[in-house]
Formats: C-alpha cells, structure tokens, sequence
C-alpha cells in the first residue's frame, strides 16, 4: 500500500497498481477527456484534438500529452475501492456515454448525474455552456450519501484569475462536499489525476486520508506547496 496523505508525481495507471484490492473508502477524480471530435472534412493541420485537464491543445502550461482512455483506468478504481463504496468523476457533454459505458463495463453502477453550474460561459452554436456534469457511481450495495438533502444542483463560481492554478482547477467547495456526503473521518479518498491538489486539500478540510497522482512535475510541484501553505494556514488559524 502506498503511504498516505502523499501526491505521487507518477503515472497513475503505474502508481494505482501499488495500491491494494478493496483498501479505498472514495474515489473523486477529474480525467483528461477530449473537448471536442474530429471530423473527416478537417484538415490535417487542424485534426488535433482539444483535450480537458493536462491536455489542453495549445496550452503552454501543459508539459504531458498522453491519449489516455476511460477504459485504461476505470477498472484499477473499482479494484482497489471497497466493495460498498463510492465514486465521483467530471465529464463534459461529450464524453458522458463513453464514461457510462466503460464504468458500467468494470461493475460500477450510476447513482446520479450532478450539475457544476459555473458563473462563466463558453461560446457555442447549441446554447452557451455553463455547466459540468459529475457522474456519481456505487461498487456493491447501495448506501445513501450523508446529507441526503443535498441536492443534485451546484451553483459554485468557477476559479478565475491568480487564483486558477491549473486549466480545469475545480472549486475546493465541491469536493469538500462530496467528500462529506460519501465518506466519514479518517477515511482514505483517492484522486488519479490530482491536477492542482484541490481533493487533497479538501481531505484536510474534512480530516480524510488521501492518496493522489499528477504525472505532470509542474502541476504536481505546485499542488505540493500549495497542500504546505494549506497545513500552514491552519496552524496560524
């Protein structure tokens, strides 16, 4: 087993692989999935993909380009999550029937569909967008969420500015109450693709143990000093 409470600059598909069968209390991640899809009339020098996370085309701040896919990683979650557990993941529009479908290959069953409304909006020809979706997933027997007059609908900002650290960074808000809502204290939650360290500071906030991956050095040298500033913070306070 992994030690706790640590972010490992590694390749999750590798680092989940040292992590025991049946040893994670809570799974919350955000992948890298593709934004948009090619078509067959584009041209060869605009046939890239634009890619959520780490692997923003374009992005300069993004040092990893790795076609990763659903399938490569849902099926290590569900061996190493408890067998009454459960597990959060981002999507885009775009991807939730691949994720649906890859999840429910591996055993995985969909609680809920949850909705991010963010304050800002992205241009689009089919209504501007200003929501994320985060699938809500069970392995084994169903058990209710915490706070089960939570409801399915977040109105939280979204991170703008100095204060947005990664790309796809998501507000710490969300994830403390996800984590509140699906584990209790002392548990260990686990987060694949830790990005900017927002789940590990939030399992600070709610005093949970958690194991985290970012394969990209940059990010993963950021979210470190940033979990530092965090424990630092609450010392003064």
């Amino acid at each position: 087993m992994l030690e706790l409470n640590h972010l490992y600059n590694m390749d999750c598909l590798e680092g989940i692989k040292k992590i025991n069968d049946n040893s994670i209390d809570l799974c919350i991640t955000d992948p890298p999935f593709k934004l948009n899809k090619t078509t067959g009339s584009m041209t060869s020098s605009s046939k890239q993909d634009k890619w959520q996370g780490n692997l923003v085309a374009g992005d300069k701040s993004a040092n990893i380009i790795n076609d990763i896919k659903f399938s490569d990683w849902l099926g290590e979650v569900y061996r190493v999550l408890k067998p009454q557990s459960h597990f959060y993941t981002f999507v885009n529009d775009k991807n939730i029937q691949d994720m649906l479908n890859e999840a429910e290959k591996v055993g995985f069953r969909l609680h809920n569909i949850l909705v991010w409304h963010k304050n800002n909006k992205t241009p689009n020809r089919w209504y501007m967008k200003d929501c994320e979706f985060i699938l809500f997933f069970h392995k084994g027997k169903s058990f209710p969420i915490n706070d089960m007059g939570c409801s399915q609908y977040f109105e939280v900002k979204n991170i703008n500015g100095k204060d947005k650290l990664h790309p796809t960074q998501k507000p710490t808000e969300i994830i403390d109450k996800l984590i509140l809502n699906s584990s209790k204290e002392n548990d260990i939650v686990l987060d694949l693709f830790m990005g900017s360290g927002t789940t590990a500071i939030a399992c600070i906030n709610t005093n949970r143990n958690y194991i985290g991956f970012e394969l990209d050095k940059h990010y993963c040298e950021l979210a470190e000093k940033r979990i530092s500033n965090h424990h630092e913070q609450l010392k003064i306070i």
